[in-house]
């Protein structure tokens, strides 16, 4: 506990701002808010980040929306545009992954181990889906697993 002045509370030593005797001028040592990555990024120039940090986010937004469309146009292609999406988003963690953090531009918005665990497992998991369940429609058409058949149900609903 250091000693305090007559009048104030006696304050813990890990409480206490350091005082000039213990090397540190003025208090408190400057931080920036939060941390070191919002300090590194506090320093750098605005303009640093350009066009090329843009390409990686709309190489994926592109991939994603071709996907989207295909799978819209229908049930035939939706194996491809499944594929296609998913190929998009692994393509956008190996991306994240490689690139440092000021070319990866909005691929980085955590840190980089969260950013390409979910690309990734996004992308997989399209990938599966649209290289398994084709098969597996197919698979139910064949061995007669479709569900009972409503040959004859002529019931009708009255209000």
């Amino acid at each position: 506990m250091r000693q305090a002045e007559p009048g104030q509370a006696r304050v813990p030593d890990w409480a206490a701002p350091p005082s000039p005797a213990d090397g540190v001028p003025g208090g408190w040592p400057a931080a920036a808010p939060g941390g070191r990555v919002a300090a590194r990024r506090a320093a750098r120039p605005r303009g640093e980040r350009t066009a090329l940090a843009a390409v990686g986010y709309l190489a994926l937004l592109t991939c994603v929306a071709t996907g989207l469309f295909l799978v819209w146009l229908g049930a035939d292609r939706a194996t491809a545009g499944m594929v296609v999406a998913g190929c998009g988003l692994l393509a956008a963690a190996m991306a994240r992954l490689v690139l440092p953090e000021r070319l990866a531009g909005l691929l980085a918005c955590r840190r980089r181990v969260p950013d390409v665990a979910a690309l990734a497992v996004l992308g997989i998991g399209l990938l599966v889906m649209g290289t398994v369940l084709p098969g597996l429609r197919a698979a139910i058409r064949t061995s007669g697993m479709a569900g009972p058949s409503m040959k004859g149900i002529t019931r009708h609903v009255q209000d």
